[in-house]
């Protein structure tokens, strides 16, 4: 306890340091300040706020899961345009939120946090950033990775002369029209940008290494008289989300049961005139 009070009185300490801006860390700003707590700091590596959708710029770039879900449920947002709200739009909320709560003033804007260790001696948390040491009596991590691209392991790729680049580090000032592109991978991030530049390309050409099963996205704007009703009666938005909720909860919890799945195959098929392909759900 001495040890902590003689901490406590260093420059440099604080009670909780946060790492990360984006949701997660934003969330958990926000709730230190409801619980009365004002001895923190939010490390940003990045000159903003925002995280995942301030790094991810592709064409396309949207929420794949409803916004009504895909927002704090303290601080729901009337204003989506969408179901599944573009990356400007999510980008642009948690800004908001981040001035409605005031959380800035606890930011640390481009302090990269480079290695957090707990020390037994000084009993706290020792922090090393670009812009040096930072102790703090709890840390809470909140780094998501989904934002650091991941190059494919492939033989001879160094000695191609085209160019290459990652999916979350887009090169805007590269015109893909007309040119051969090859996308590797099918997750989320190509399901969103392939139909974006592929009538535009020359050639397309998709390495997948595990076929998946795509719905298709129930997108569609969301009129001005439905946003007016949200804004208005809060609740219709509220009960809104709390159904996607339990249908999304519903079909993640079926996929653990085979039997589920089936019928689930043979519902979406005939809703969508899918073709038998069983090697979907191997």
């Amino acid at each position: 306890m001495d040890q902590y009070k003689n901490n406590s009185e260093a420059q440099n300490f604080y009670k909780i340091i946060i790492v990360g801006g984006g949701f997660a860390g934003l969330g958990a700003a926000i709730k230190l300040k409801e619980a009365g707590v004002e001895d923190f700091i939010l490390l940003e590596k990045a000159a903003e706020m925002g995280g995942v959708w301030r790094e991810n710029t592709y064409p396309g770039c949207a929420c794949d899961v409803p916004s009504a879900l895909y927002s704090y449920s303290f601080e729901q947002n009337p204003s989506w345009s969408r179901v599944f709200a573009p990356q400007a739009e999510i980008k642009q909320y948690l800004f908001d939120v981040v001035d409605k709560y005031q959380i800035m003033p606890h930011v640390k804007l481009n302090h990269e946090a480079l290695q957090a260790q707990w020390s037994d001696e000084e009993q706290c948390w020792i922090i090393q950033t670009n812009h040096g040491e930072l102790r703090s009596q709890f840390a809470i991590l909140a780094c998501g990775p989904m934002h650091e691209p991941v190059l494919p392991n492939v033989k001879g790729i160094q000695d191609f002369k085209g160019e290459i680049f990652h999916s979350s580090q887009w090169r805007h000032d590269l015109d893909l029209t007309g040119k051969r592109v090859a996308v590797i991978g099918t997750g989320a991030s190509a399901l969103q940008f392939v139909p974006q530049i592929q009538p535009k390309v020359k050639q397309l050409t998709i390495f997948q290494r595990t076929a998946q099963w795509v719905l298709p996205k129930s997108d569609m704007p969301l009129l001005a008289p439905v946003r007016a009703m949200f804004k208005l009666l809060p609740l219709t938005q509220q009960l809104m989300r709390g159904s996607v909720y339990g249908i999304f909860e519903t079909i993640n919890g079926g996929i653990q049961s085979p039997a589920a799945m089936k019928q689930f195959q043979k519902t979406c098929q005939m809703a969508f005139k899918f073709p038998d392909k069983r090697s979907y759900f191997t």
